[in-house]
């Protein structure tokens, strides 16, 4: 009987490793995409855009996904332009207005684009010194 308890746990612990092992190893790819994505890399902002709008291994977000597109949108990613203006439609105004400020502030903290080439036309946004 012993012997069977203790395969049984065996087996158990076994399996919440290699859960863990997987779970770690989509946290690294995630890690590594937004280490990409914050080197202006417009094909990873996108796909972490995506990952955001729909809430695939991070919280759905609506803001951060917009922040995303609209950096990569800045790079020259036509994708990100028709995935930010679907989602604009799916969000408030004071969504937009939020997502207008994080990416303010990502262009602050990953240089590389303007902020003012981040904003979308009939948008007014803040500007980042008030």
């Amino acid at each position: 009987m012993r012997r069977l308890f203790f395969t049984i746990w065996l087996v158990v612990f076994g399996l919440l490793a290699a859960s863990l092992q997987g779970m770690c190893g989509e946290d690294q790819k995630l890690v590594e995409l937004r280490q990409m994505a914050e080197k202006e890399h417009a094909k990873a902002q996108v796909n972490l855009g995506l990952m955001y709008h729909i809430g695939n291994g991070v919280p759905k977000d609506y803001i951060s996904a917009y922040a995303w597109f609209n950096l990569a949108a800045a790079n020259g990613s036509e994708t990100a332009v028709s995935s930010r203006d679907t989602l604009e439609r799916m969000m408030t105004p004071d969504q937009i207005e939020k997502a207008q400020a994080l990416t303010r502030e990502f262009s602050r903290k990953y240089p590389g684009k303007s902020p003012a080439s981040l904003a979308l036309p009939g948008v007014e946004t803040v500007p980042a010194s008030r």
